[in-house]
């Protein structure tokens, strides 16, 4: 017959490897995310100040301010997304893996109780009610902190992304059409 002390090792381990497993995991996507993010400010996003002169309709008087004109390099853009979507999936397998960890303690506490004993030895059957439930504990602890790491950091990192990914893509879309529009008035210009 399989002992309480076999069962709650093996429990106890099986928590402990996953969970130390499932960290790296994550610790590895917050290098990897962050590596992402960081490329956007040194390779991707380009920006310049331009110092625009305008009239006044009301006074009359030229007034002078600057503005940032922001433009991105479409092939560093596309090669980041491809980087962060293979990133973004790793990633996903991570944070995804925390919810077994409750699963894992339950399981512990299935096989505490079948394996524990009867009720004609009590012993151990207090001995399997223990180990179910320490193993149950340890899975939702180990969940736990997993899905604060997860909350703090990948998770942020991945939203500040998203955020970048998506004014690129605004901004790219508005030079399209600004260029579409010059090319229209210039034609317009030279047909005339």
């Amino acid at each position: 017959m399989i002992t309480n002390d076999v069962i709650t090792g093996v429990a106890y381990t099986i928590i402990g490897i996953f969970g130390i497993v499932d960290l790296i995991f994550l610790v590895k996507a917050i290098f990897e995310l962050k590596k992402i993010y960081n490329n956007f400010e040194k390779e991707i996003k380009k920006s310049q100040i331009v110092y625009v002169e305008r009239m006044n309709p009301t006074t009359g008087q030229m007034s002078r301010y600057d503005s940032r004109k922001v433009w991105y390099d479409i092939g560093k853009l596309n090669e980041n997304k491809d980087d962060y979507n293979e990133v973004y999936a790793y990633y996903i397998t991570a944070s995804q893996f925390v919810s077994v960890f409750p699963l894992i303690g339950i399981l512990g506490t299935v096989m505490g109780i079948v394996f524990g004993g009867t009720f004609d030895d009590i012993e151990t059957l207090y001995q399997g009610l223990n180990t179910a439930l320490w193993t149950t504990l340890l899975g939702l602890c180990f969940a736990i902190v997993l899905k604060i790491i997860d909350l703090l950091w990948p998770g942020k990192l991945v939203s500040l992304i998203d955020s970048e990914f998506d004014d690129a893509e605004s901004i790219i879309y508005h030079q399209i059409a600004a260029g579409e529009a010059e090319r229209e008035r210039t034609l317009r210009w030279t047909n005339q």
